[in-house]
């Protein structure tokens, strides 16, 4: 078990903006020395022949091709309030 004190908590509860009953605190302090405590089991663990890696499960990325499709033309300039020479014209936003 972690050493993790009510202030600790408190601290804690505080930095998060999270609002915890009196009444609830112990549950809580309980809970995270648990997680804590299976911290401080990972720390001890040997793994010097452990091999870094980005999954948990082997699996390489299936990527299609890269090909341009040809796409239809469409009359964008119907959806527009207002058109000019190919591109949407919109109203001036700075300055």
């Amino acid at each position: 078990m972690s050493d993790l004190s009510m202030q600790d908590l408190d601290h804690v509860i505080k930095l998060s903006h999270l609002e915890i009953s009196p009444s609830r605190k112990d549950m809580y302090l309980k809970k995270l020395q648990q997680v804590l405590g299976y911290m401080d089991q990972l720390k001890r663990l040997n793994v010097d022949d452990v091999k870094p890696s980005s999954h948990a499960i082997n699996q390489s990325t299936r990527l299609r091709e890269d090909v341009v499709v040809p796409q239809p033309d469409l009359p964008l300039e119907l959806n527009a309030p207002q058109w000019e020479a190919h591109s949407f014209r919109v109203p001036k936003i700075l300055g």
